[in-house]
C-alpha cells in the first residue's frame, strides 16, 4: 500500500512539473504594478549591485540551471521566497536559482542513500522491509531539501560577522588616509584597495561601480550595506554623507565610529565566549561525576563484599 502511495505521489509531482513547464504561472497584476513602480527608483541601485556583486550573474546553463530558474520563479510567484532573505543570499554570494538547483541535487542524493543501503542489505541476505525504505527515502529527501538553506544561512552569518570586522578596519584606514592629507573620495578608494580580503574587494567593487555610474561613493557603500544586511556600513555612509554635505568634521566623526564598531565587536566576541563557557559547564560536571564514580566504585564494591 505504501509503495503505491509513493509511486502515485511521484507521478503526480511529475505531471504537475510538466504542466507548469508547459503553462508557467503568470505573475499577479499587483506584483507587475509594484515592479513597474519600483523600476525607476531602484534602477540605479540594481545597476550598482549588478556591477559590484559577481553573484548576480545568470544561472549556469543546462538542466541544472533550467531547473533552478523554474523553481525560483515558482517560489517567487507563490511568495515562498520570503523564507530566504535577500540579504543572506547577497552576503553569501548566492542566487535563488542556484540555491534551488542545489536543493534539488541534495534531495536526490539524500533520497538515493536509503535505496543504496537497501540494495546492500539485499546483497547481504538480510533485506529491509520496503515500507521502511519508502519512509526513509521520503524523510531523507525532505532533509536534503533543507540542507542547502541551512548551509547558506550559516555561511551568511559567518560572512556578515567578518564583514563587520572589515568595516571597522576599513574606517581605521580611511582615518589614517585622511590624516595623511587625502580627500574623502581618495581615502575611501585607497582604503578599500589596501587588502585582498573578499569584504574589502566587495567594497572596492561598489566604489568602482559608483564611479562608473556617477554616484557618490557613500551612497554606493550605503546601498551595499543595505544589500548584505550590514547596517554598520549603512550608518558609516550616512556619517560620510553628512560630512560631505553639511561640512562636518569628517575625520573625527569617522574615528569615533570606528572606535564604536571595535567596541561593539569586542562586546560581541566576549558574549560569544561567555556562551561557549556556559555550554562547557555541563560536560565538565558530567566528566567529574564519571571520574568520581570510576574512582569510588572499586572501594564501594569491596565494602559490599565484606558485608
Amino acid at each position: 500500500m505504501l509503495e503505491a502511495v509513493l509511486v502515485g505521489a511521484g507521478v503526480a509531482l511529475g505531471l504537475i512539473g510538466l504542466f507548469r513547464s508547459v503553462w508557467p504561472i503568470r505573475p499577479s497584476l499587483g506584483s507587475l504594478v509594484g515592479n513597474r513602480g519600483r523600476g525607476d527608483t531602484e534602477g540605479r541601485g540594481i545597476g550598482l549591485r549588478a556591477m559590484a556583486d559577481p553573484s548576480m550573474k545568470a544561472a549556469s546553463g543546462g538542466v541544472r540551471g533550467e531547473v533552478g530558474s523554474r523553481a525560483a520563479r515558482v517560489l517567487v510567484a507563490h511568495g515562498w521566497d520570503r523564507w530566504v532573505p535577500a540579504a543572506d543570499l547577497a552576503i553569501a554570494e548566492q542566487t535563488m536559482p542556484r540555491l534551488c538547483a542545489k536543493a534539488f541535487e541534495d534531495m536526490f542524493i539524500f533520497g538515493c542513500l536509503p535505496v543504496v543501503l537497501w540494495a546492500l542489505s539485499i546483497a547481504a541476505g538480510s533485506p529491509v522491509a520496503p515500507g521502511a525504505v519508502g519512509w526513509a527515502v521520503l524523510l531523507c529527501a525532505l532533509g536534503g531539501l533543507f540542507v542547502p538553506l541551512l548551509e547558506m544561512k550559516s555561511r551568511a552569518r559567518k560572512r556578515r560577522d567578518h564583514f563587520r570586522r572589515a568595516v571597522a578596519a576599513f574606517l581605521g584606514m580611511v582615518v589614517l588616509a585622511q590624516a595623511g592629507g587625502m580627500g574623502i573620495d581618495g581615502a575611501l578608494s585607497a582604503s578599500a584597495s589596501i587588502s585582498a580580503d573578499w569584504a574589502f574587494a566587495r567594497m572596492k567593487r561598489a566604489l568602482d561601480a559608483a564611479r562608473h555610474l556617477r554616484v557618490t561613493p557613500w551612497d554606493a557603500l550605503g546601498a551595499l550595506g543595505a544589500e548584505v544586511g550590514v547596517m554598520e556600513l549603512a550608518e558609516v555612509s550616512m556619517h560620510i554623507a553628512l560630512a560631505g554635505s553639511e561640512g562636518a568634521r569628517v575625520r573625527e566623526s569617522l574615528a569615533a565610529k570606528s572606535a564604536s564598531l571595535r567596541r561593539q565587536e569586542m562586546a560581541r566576541l566576549e558574549t560569544r565566549a561567555n556562551a561557549v563557557t556556559e555550554k562547557m559547564f555541563l560536560p565538565g560536571v558530567i566528566l567529574m561525576v564519571g571520574f568520581l564514580v570510576f574512582i569510588g566504585y572499586p572501594a564501594f564494591e569491596s565494602v559490599l563484599r565484606v558485608t
